[in-house]
């Protein structure tokens, strides 16, 4: 059962939407992860990676494939055009805003992920 901190320090059980993005979140984390069974994660390379052609492509076929098991598996599905990326060139990050319907809720959720080094693989959520 997933859990996370509550506002008032007790554990709560994450359920639903919340729950979807915490996993397409480790589907697109760094890998930084003491278990080497766990084949998630989009791997640190990309944290030093300049925000460039190569890296787009890289980072859209590594959100696909985790939308292509998630649809598999009739939890979430990609919207049309989306992944979409931006380039912060202040801080040379890839942001990659992801669209996606839940489908247990059937309602459209959004994420955005930074990649770089002035992200250092931070997580935005919105939504």
């Amino acid at each position: 059962m997933p859990v996370r901190v509550g506002p008032d320090g007790r554990a709560v059980t994450v359920e639903g939407t919340e729950q979807l993005k915490k996993i397409i979140s480790l589907g697109l984390s760094d890998k930084d992860s003491c278990n080497p069974f766990q084949d998630e994660g989009i791997g640190k390379r990309f944290v030093f990676a300049l925000p460039d052609e190569r890296t787009v492509a890289d980072v859209s076929a590594r959100v696909r494939a985790v939308f292509t098991r998630l649809s598999a598996q009739g939890r979430a599905r990609l919207v049309a055009g989306y992944p979409k990326f931006e380039i912060d060139h202040v801080l040379q990050d890839l942001v990659v805003d992801i669209r996606f319907i839940d489908l247990e809720a059937t309602k459209e959720a959004e994420l955005a992920v930074r990649f770089g080094l002035g992200a250092a693989g931070e997580l935005m959520r919105r939504g």
